[in-house]
Order: structure tokens, then sequence, then C-alpha cells
């Protein structure tokens, strides 16, 4: 009995997490949704950052940025 109990919480535990392998296509949100990007300027620099909902990941190795049309920046 002990084991089952066990069990049933390690399962209710991981259930949530392994919910979103199970999504549909057209359950997923559209790419603006899921990654909110925001970007300010000041003092010659910039500052992006992203929102991103549950579920969702960005890999940092994977995008880059480039400042284009003003030098100062």
């Amino acid at each position: 009995m002990k084991r089952f109990l066990i069990g049933l919480l390690l399962f209710a535990l991981a259930a949530p997490g392994s919910a979103q392998f199970f999504k549909k296509s057209d359950e997923l949100l559209e790419p603006e949704k899921a990654f909110r990007f925001s970007a300010r300027a000041a003092a010659g620099e910039v500052e992006v950052s992203f929102a991103i909902a549950d579920g969702y990941y960005l890999y940092r190795d994977k995008f880059r940025f480039t400042a284009e049309g003003n030098p100062g920046v």
C-alpha cells in the first residue's frame, strides 16, 4: 500500500510537467504571445527582455543581436 501511495504521489507531481508534451499543435500559443519581447535604450545601452509563457523555452545560444543604423549604440 505504501509503494502504491508513493507511486501515486510521484505521478501526481510529474503529470503537470509532462502535459506540455501532449499538446496538440493547434493548442500552442503564437510565438508573439509565447515570447513577449520588449527593449529599451538608455545611456548608450540597449536592454532586451522576454516574458516567456509557462511551458515554453528560449535557448540563449540560439539567437543573436546586432545594432544597425546608429553607430553610437
